[in-house]
């Protein structure tokens, strides 16, 4: 009997939901890995990448290069988009060094989330919450999961450069950005001032979003420590404010671009109707979005309770260095923060990219755990006088939980990873549709590198290009996409014709 017992402990234990969950990370980003040695620039990658690629192309010099880069970022600066680093790095897109490095696209994307949050959460873990090494996994584990299985928007998150480089990459140097802060101040080592200033530089030129969650921790942490009595800490603190001002002058470079103007229309500008709108708008997207984010990460529920008995039996009020007595402040302060990175989009009021949407969501995912974990640490501290509390978050609640959190994601579990990328990606794969793309971008590419071709014809391509963002081809050769792949691959023009049509016109059947 005793023996049984131990057994299903062992079964039921930390450890192994550890070793489980990391494991099932992994698989679940084995498909996108597959794909990614099938992605293709589009768009944005050729219109942005042709500077730097024809240069290279023609053997010019490192000087030239760089020279004509820097007079692109100036161009686009005045005629289109203010976003100067950003565009710095579109103009060197994966696909400028071979259609096939472009593959590297994705791998960046998942690394800068998973490497992110690893950082972000071990540091934090480790500093404040204090949870023990096997729980911390599992939370890290499901953070990311989730993070890149339901990201709203795949195609430009993960598999579109332009994109990628522009949301999801900044969004992994913010949640370094935020350990540095907090070892800056704790050790005062130079080599975290020198990353910031760094980071922070160029973030002032990339993507909204990422320059109001980084200027919000350094408001939050500059404000803090004006007030400590700590000298050392409160210099460095005010210190602070160096990296926090080349983020701003960064910003304000980019949204004074005259080309944010033309883009933005007549409604583009500073007004304060404009700014009280959008907060307000920021609190009302961030509520409806709350059911709307955890609609789409069913797993995000049925994971809860095991998340909240696993939080009150591994963390260690005699550790943690949080104070767990604010629940409300808390609860409210992390919404509004999570409420925040709706204001770009808000304000601006164009048409937003994915990436947005995506951002939003890596940051509802994040404080969704913070949250969970603060509230239940608040539970447990004001239950510490009673039995109660033992006795319903205790070993059998935890096994009980486990085994009905198991057979709820057996039994749905094609309605649970429905619309995730993982599935996405496989039935991309399993249906044929992924050896389709391959087989007609090889075809499409032949014809787009062929010197002595000026004025390109080539063969539609059907839509069905599962997690791949490819814009695509027309019969106009002054449609964007039709330029912009002109532009890169050097063509007078470039057209697409229905694949029928292409065939008769060689005297070919396919």
């Amino acid at each position: 009997m005793i023996e049984a017992k131990e057994k299903i402990k062992k079964l039921f234990s930390y450890r192994t939901i550890s070793i489980l969950v990391c494991l099932m990370l992994l698989l679940s980003l084995l498909p996108l890995l597959y794909c990614s040695f099938f992605d293709y620039a589009t768009g944005d990658d050729l219109w942005e990448g042709a500077v730097a690629y024809q240069i290279i192309k023609k053997g010019g010099s490192v000087g030239e290069l760089f020279r004509e880069v820097f007079s692109w970022i100036k161009t686009e600066y005045y005629g289109w988009e203010g976003n100067w680093s950003s565009i710095f790095l579109w103009c060197f897109s994966p696909n400028v060094f071979g259609e096939k490095v472009y593959s590297i696209t994705p791998w960046i994307g998942i690394l800068s989330i998973c490497i992110g949050n690893w950082y972000c959460f071990r540091h934090f873990n480790r500093k404040y919450f204090g949870l023990n090494r096997e729980f911390f996994l599992i939370v890290y584990g499901l953070a990311t999961l989730f993070a890149i299985q339901y990201m709203p928007y795949i195609r430009g998150g993960i598999f579109w450069y332009s994109a990628m480089i522009n949301y999801t990459f900044p969004y992994g140097l913010t949640m370094a950005i935020f350990v540095w802060i907090d070892k800056y101040l704790e050790t005062g080592k130079r080599r975290y001032f020198i990353f910031l200033i760094l980071a922070l530089s160029f973030l002032g030129g990339s993507g909204y979003l990422a320059i109001v969650l980084n200027f919000e921790a350094f408001i939050l942490v500059i404000g803090y420590h004006l007030f400590i009595h700590d000298k050392t800490k409160k210099k460095r603190g005010l210190l602070l404010s160096v990296p926090a001002i080349l983020l701003l002058i960064g910003f304000v470079i980019s949204a004074l671009s005259p080309g944010n103007a033309i883009r933005g229309g007549e409604s583009y500008g500073f007004s304060i109707s404009n700014i009280l709108y959008t907060l307000k708008e920021c609190i009302v997207q961030g509520i409806a979005g709350i059911p709307t984010a955890l609609w789409s990460a069913k797993l995000m529920i049925v994971v809860f309770p095991f998340l909240v008995i696993g939080t009150w039996q591994n963390l260690d009020l005699k550790k943690t260095r949080l104070k767990f007595c604010y629940p409300l402040s808390m609860t409210i302060f992390l919404f509004l923060i999570s409420c925040s990175v709706y204001a770009p989009g808000i304000y601006a009021n164009d048409e937003l990219s994915g990436g947005v949407y995506d951002t939003i969501f890596f940051v509802f995912v994040l404080f969704y755990f913070c949250i969970v974990i603060y509230l239940t640490g608040c539970l447990k501290v004001a239950s510490q006088n009673w039995k109660l509390g033992e006795k319903i978050f205790g070993e059998n609640s935890k096994i009980i939980v486990i085994v009905v959190t198991a057979l709820i994601c057996i039994g749905g579990f094609r309605w649970l990873i429905n619309h995730s990328a993982a599935k996405v990606c496989m039935d991309f794969i399993i249906s044929g549709q992924l050896e389709d793309f391959e087989a007609q971008m090889q075809e499409r590419l032949e014809i787009l590198n062929d010197p002595l071709i000026e004025e390109a014809v080539v063969p539609e391509m059907n839509n069905e290009q599962g997690p791949f963002m490819h814009m695509p081809l027309t019969n106009d050769p002054d449609h964007y996409t039709n330029m912009a792949t002109a532009r890169f691959y050097g063509k007078k023009s470039v057209v697409a014709v229905p694949r029928e049509e292409y065939y008769e016109s060689l005297g070919e059947k396919r």
